[in-house]
């Protein structure tokens, strides 16, 4: 795949604004639990910050779904962000807006502005245009840093990137270059692990995999609506009822897409309560689908080793 990236960019002195994926989990006391996807943007950064770029980062955090909620606020990340760069940073109380404006107007070259959580505006996941378009007017450049949400097609993800010249950052150059390398020339027996909560975020992915591979195995969520659509119960679990027309149609044509044969289940989706390991056809209507089961892994694993 051809990218236009970021060592292509005119930077120098510009307003940079790079769409990172700081959607990083915390501890109780409201402390950093795991960096790795803030790390992964660093080197994009620095990259910015050497070339004298004014770097505006834009990120979101959780689901706040249009809301404003403390606890994920950008202002949490913004210091360990500091840390890191060993800059500072100036975390914003918003993303858009007079105030926004101003403090990006009178930066300086290298300084690094953390814009607040972009989902705080539901406008970000409905891909507003207008949302869109005072995200774009904040910068000249639009860099995506953000490579797990590369499929969303939310206002600072798809809108921005076609209102301002866009580049893929170095993290995503590499993801997409070692993706290519797989898809391009695969190595034989090929098998692809897929999971996440939503079918409809990797339908495509799926077909992908099943015209390149030799067995694509489904766990997490996603596995649920396959199953319901096979006919199973699959209790208060969630599932994706407007994709089952769908998944009925992908169970039925081929048999190298394999799903759990069994499941780890429990009454109520919390810490210490009681599960149970059961086939999928025993799933009870009262039960949640927590995870695959010991014979799903040991299948997963007879085929794999042949990978």
């Amino acid at each position: 795949m051809k990218l236009r990236t970021l060592d292509q960019a005119d930077v120098d002195g510009k307003r940079v604004f790079v769409r990172c994926g700081f959607d990083v989990p915390f501890t109780a006391d409201g402390k950093i639990a795991d960096d790795e996807r803030i790390r992964e943007c660093l080197e994009t950064l620095r990259f910015l910050i050497d070339k004298g770029a004014h770097v505006i980062i834009a990120s979101h955090n959780g689901r706040p779904k249009g809301k404003v909620i403390e606890s994920l606020s950008m202002k949490l990340i913004g210091p360990h962000l500091s840390e890191l760069l060993d800059e500072e940073v100036t975390t914003l109380s918003d993303c858009i807006g007079p105030e926004v404006k101003r403090v990006i107007a009178e930066s300086k070259p290298r300084e690094v502005i953390l814009l607040e959580n972009l989902r705080f505006h539901k406008e970000e996941k409905e891909n507003d245009p207008e949302f869109a378009k005072e995200l774009a007017s904040l910068a000249d450049v639009y860099v995506d840093e953000a490579f797990a949400n590369l499929h969303r097609d939310h206002a600072s993800m798809t809108g921005v990137a076609k209102l301002l010249p866009a580049y893929a950052g170095f993290r995503i150059q590499k993801e997409v270059d070692a993706l290519s390398g797989i898809t391009d020339n695969p190595v034989h027996p090929f098998v692809a692990i897929i999971g996440g909560a939503k079918i409809s975020d990797k339908l495509l992915v799926i077909k992908r995999m099943l015209e390149i591979g030799d067995y694509v195995l489904l766990g997490g969520a996603l596995a649920n609506t396959m199953l319901k659509a096979q006919g199973m119960s699959v209790g208060k679990s969630l599932v994706e009822d407007k994709m089952m027309h769908i998944a009925h149609e992908l169970t039925l044509t081929d048999n190298r897409l394999r799903v759990p044969v069994d499941v780890v289940t429990a009454k109520q989706i919390e810490a210490g309560v009681p599960t149970k390991k059961k086939a999928v056809a025993n799933v009870q209507n009262d039960e949640y689908i927590l995870d695959i089961g010991p014979d799903t892994i040991n299948l997963y694993e007879m085929i794999l080793r042949e990978a």
